[in-house]
């Protein structure tokens, strides 16, 4: 057993308000689940015993986050369930190129990354004929797509607490600039945002390290030891790595367990409410 599976995954002992526990140390049920389905019983043990370990070096965690003055956000599959309004754009630019693409899983990863990147990669398409499909997709989302989402529960919550502790919460989205902003005051959380950075529909900033360095320099923050960037694809770990940023990955969005753990974040969160079981 891997020390990065020793460090997810705590051995339930007791169940406390839909928590399965060792001592303080707590997994969110879905977490658990697909760990007792996934491990035969005679490693379990075995976890148990490094699980206080394991806790200690999360309190460890949350000391060094605490200095953490900034915090970076993507949007969505972070703060908002964009998913459904996002597939659906796809499916209509697909369409226009005789495509009709019922691949739930190969539509889920257009959720997050620039779009144009995707349709290249999932598709074969060439650069002029990805910002074409772009296009497309705007053609549903700026109308339909952009009001097809929900907030995360408890996402609001865990704003407030953040502002009432004093740090700059701010958006770093490969979504346009524009869109985001729309979004977040759906949910009336653009109150909560010292600054909203996003990408431009001319494609001269889309990529994640393209809008991380736009929210760095825009901002003037020079001292990277000051930030986390959380997300949920391996775009927001990889991007705040290019700016030897620290990072948390958010499990509940659209990137997959075994991406995210390949790009190597510095800390992980199962649910809106783990964000802060580490920041605080």
């Amino acid at each position: 057993m891997t020390k990065s599976l020793k460090a997810n995954i705590i051995l339930k002992v007791s169940k406390t308000q839909g928590y399965r526990q060792v001592g303080k140390a707590r997994v969110s049920e879905s977490r658990m689940r697909w760990f007792e389905s996934s491990y035969p019983c005679h490693l379990k043990l075995h976890v148990a015993f490094t699980a206080a370990f394991f806790y200690t070096q999360k309190r460890k965690e949350r000391v060094i986050v605490s200095n953490f003055k900034y915090i970076l956000f993507d949007l969505d599959g972070t703060l908002i369930d964009s998913g459904a309004g996002i597939i659906k754009g796809v499916k209509y630019a697909l369409r226009k190129y005789g495509i009709e693409e019922e691949n739930e899983a190969q539509l889920r990863t257009f959720v997050g990354p620039p779009l144009n990147q995707q349709f290249a990669k999932c598709y074969g398409f060439s650069a002029e004929k990805s910002m074409e499909a772009v296009k497309f997709f705007r053609e549903y989302y700026e109308t339909k797509g952009i009001l097809e989402n929900e907030m995360y529960a408890g996402i609001d919550s865990v704003l407030q607490k953040l502002k009432a502790q004093g740090k700059f919460l701010m958006v770093a989205t490969s979504k346009p600039e524009k869109f985001a902003h729309n979004i977040l005051a759906q949910h009336d959380l653009e109150k909560y945002f010292d600054f909203i950075g996003g990408s431009l529909t001319d494609g001269s900033r889309i990529t994640k390290i393209q809008v991380l360095d736009y929210v760095l320099k825009t901002n003037k923050i020079e001292n990277t030891d000051e930030v986390l960037m959380i997300g949920d694809t391996k775009f927001d770990i990889l991007g705040a790595k290019n700016f030897d940023l620290k990072s948390m990955a958010v499990t509940y969005g659209y990137g997959t367990e075994k991406e995210l753990m390949e790009a190597k974040p510095d800390f992980t969160a199962g649910s809106p409410e783990e964000i802060l079981w580490v920041i605080k």
